[in-house]
């Protein structure tokens, strides 16, 4: 299980993958084949297709050049039924084909029904021609586990295997995936010119340095030039170079794909990766870069230094094209001329000028800017801030947005909220926006830059945007699906630490952190005494408790508990769990709890005592809970798990996975996590009633699985 994602986002990716998985129907053989080999990293052989896209018959569906290791695959929704006929002659007709196999391996897209395959693997076992042979029966769950702890990480594995489940580029994109290289844009100009030219110099050095000042293009350049060589790497990767301070850094430097993380040096040695270093510091020791790469892996860095490749400018047609796009009226030809006098081929500014233009501004504004910084030395800097500085009083408040930010990218989600879809309209139609992630919303590096120069003539609204974000976060986390609470607080990271460093422990900003950070990379410092939260709570007045506060204590706990087994071992983390038990009681004594939220105390509680080993008392709070005024689902699937085993409470159980499964979707109020938790929990014993749940709920079952 790979140890860089958290456990409950790990979980969520395996119950979206093995729905897709179930889904991909007479494809699953191609699937298949690309999956294998990924995950091997070796040339495989797989069956042809005929002209009409079907497999042809006769050979195994794929095999080892020598043989000796076969894999055959089945999308059948029987598979696992009775004594598994499709798997025996499936491992029947790997042995007849290829005599010289060793390993044999079965993917079926279906989930397992352990007895049947317990029976399968005992009879296989025993057969004389299975003798120094193995087989092995991946299920639907088992695939879903590899390509998240193996193949989440490679944007290549995605690429390929996403055409056959989507869910891998939902996972991809929804995620607040890191370092992923932005899109050049639409408008962006075909130029094969300078892709050529990076060709050339990366059979030369496996880096190339692209220089130029800013604006010159150089980025673009490079966004165009991955867009183009997507196929001929496993992963490309895009770093600011303010996170690059030293060539040593990447070792820390961290990938994340879907939550996952992968440390970037260690895929340039290891996989063909693009790395793209956009606008490095003038420190960077740019020759040690060379150093880091692996057969098949570059990295092009981006420098306004001297030195290195320099992107032509804008032809005189280039530019015309790019300051004319979508405007009714031309350019006059003696305004370019005083435009391309005072800029010359600068790219970034005739787009910045025609979104100035199509937002209002008339060609004598253009001419006058352009006269003024005629005679100034950095003249398409000064010019990029006189036009920005033409637009604060058409979109102050969403340039001051970006501003608190503090980075040129944010959550499209939050910016929705906070901006609206009209203020967002603004920022494109200025052209002050480059495309990139459906979920991200970004300001050219350019324009960023220019904001801090027009900072004091921003409005102040700071403070409002720190609450909207709150307010945000706590509606994501306490409501709804719970993708856009992951989005916005992995986006908004660095956003929510300093609010927190400056003393803002708003439990909103505290919860974001605990929930989506990996128990090992946790910040410590997030994880304050739960009984000083609680005096907190105790403290404020008001005829409520806010959900959000009562879920940081909780989450506090539960992930200072996973923090401090990671770090210190079992013994030292229910050491401090039983020192914080009390906390539970407190919390109770609050009569502006709500009965959700007594529940939600209750049942943590009894989380909190099975993992210190007490499960009689754990079993008994979960009992509570399901007895009390607002029952609830986690409750009692936990039940479920705990006593499914125990004959007693056979008629208990039943009652219990019945609730679960028939209050699954327009029936009532159980979440799909829990009943498809509750489906996996089924005990696969000959009980009558399981069969009949089965076949009540099979089409359900079929559907969500």
């Amino acid at each position: 299980m790979s140890q860089s994602i958290n456990a409950k986002l790990r979980a969520s990716h395996l119950i979206r993958l093995i729905d897709g998985i179930r889904v991909i129907g007479p494809d699953f053989e191609r699937f298949g084949g690309m999956l294998m080999e990924q995950l091997l990293g070796i040339p495989l052989t797989h069956r042809g297709l005929n002209v009409l896209g079907f497999p042809v018959g006769g050979d195994v569906d794929t095999h080892s050049p020598d043989g000796t290791w076969v894999a055959e695959y089945s999308a059948e929704t029987a598979y696992f039924a009775k004594d598994m006929p499709k798997a025996t002659k499936d491992l029947n007709h790997a042995l007849a084909k290829k005599p010289d196999a060793r390993e044999v391996v079965l993917l079926s897209a279906q989930k397992r029904v352990s007895a049947a395959e317990q029976r399968f693997m005992a009879k296989a076992r025993a057969r004389p021609d299975m003798q120094g042979r193995t087989v092995q029966i991946l299920d639907s769950r088992d695939i879903a586990a590899m390509i998240v702890d193996h193949l989440l990480t490679s944007d290549r594995a995605v690429s390929l295997l996403g055409p056959y489940l989507p869910v891998l580029e939902q996972l991809r994109d929804e995620q607040a995936a890191t370092l992923q290289v932005p899109s050049p844009g639409e408008g962006a100009l075909d130029r094969p010119a300078i892709d050529a030219a990076f060709e050339a110099e990366l059979t030369k050095s496996p880096c190339l340095v692209v220089s130029g000042h800013g604006g010159a293009g150089k980025s673009v350049a490079a966004a165009a030039f991955a867009k183009r060589r997507v196929d001929a790497y496993h992963n490309q990767l895009w770093l600011k170079g303010t996170d690059v301070p030293s060539v040593e850094s990447l070792n820390a430097v961290a990938m994340v794909r879907a939550g996952d993380s992968r440390n970037v040096a260690y895929l340039l040695k290891s996989r063909p990766t693009l790395l793209i270093i956009d606008d490095v510091d003038l420190d960077l020791a740019l020759d040690k870069l060379a150093a880091l790469c692996g057969p098949g892996s570059h990295i092009i860095v981006t420098s306004r230094r001297d030195g290195g490749y320099v992107p032509p400018p804008f032809d005189e047609a280039e530019a015309r094209e790019v300051v004319n796009r979508d405007i009714v009226e031309p350019c006059p030809d003696e305004v370019f001329q005083v435009i391309w006098d005072a800029v010359g081929g600068h790219p970034l500014t005739y787009g910045l000028i025609n979104g100035t233009v199509r937002n209002g501004a008339s060609w004598a504004d253009i001419r006058e800017d352009c006269r003024v910084i005629g005679e100034l030395p950095d003249r398409s800097d000064r010019l990029a801030n006189r036009l920005l500085a033409r637009a604060l009083n058409v979109m102050g408040r969403e340039l001051a947005f970006f501003l608190w930010v503090g980075k040129a990218d944010c959550d499209r989600g939050f910016a929705v909220r906070v901006l609206s879809p009209v203020g967002l309209r603004k920022l494109n139609d200025a052209c002050l926006t480059t495309p990139d992630w459906p979920n991200v919303v970004r300001l050219h590096d350019v324009v960023f830059a220019s904001l801090q120069t027009l900072a004091v003539d921003l409005p102040e609204v700071a403070g409002a945007f720190t609450d909207q974000l709150a307010a945000y976060i706590e509606e994501a986390a306490t409501y709804g699906d719970g993708l856009p609470f992951w989005t916005v607080s992995q986006s908004l990271d660095v956003r929510l630490r300093a609010a927190i460093s400056a003393g803002d422990r708003r439990s909103a900003f505290v919860y974001a952190l605990l929930e989506t950070s990996p128990s090992a990379s946790l910040d410590p410092d997030l994880l304050e005494d739960p009984s000083a939260m609680v005096d907190r709570i105790l403290a404020t007045s008001g005829d409520r408790v806010p959900a959000i506060n009562t879920m940081a204590v909780i989450e506090t706990i539960e992930a200072g508990y996973l923090y401090r087994k990671t770090r210190d071992g079992k013994t030292a983390a229910e050491t401090a769990l039983a020192s914080q038990m009390p906390v539970f009681d407190r919390l109770e004594t609050d009569c502006r709890l709500t009965i959700q939220q007594h529940a939600e105390l209750e049942h943590h509680r009894g989380k909190a005592l099975l993992r210190l080993g007490e499960k009689s008392a754990a079993i008994a709070h979960f009992e509570a809970v399901l007895a009390g005024s607002h029952p609830l689902n986690e409750s009692r699937l936990q039940l479920v798990k705990l006593v499914a085993r125990d004959p007693k409470k056979a008629a208990e159980v039943e009652t219990m996975t019945r609730a679960l499964l028939e209050g699954f979707g327009g029936r009532g109020d159980v979440t799909t996590s829990v009943f498809l938790a509750a489906v996996e929990s089924l005990p696969w014993h000959d009980a009558p009633w399981r069969h009949d749940l089965i076949k009540m709920h099979g089409p359900t079952i079929e559907d969500v699985l």
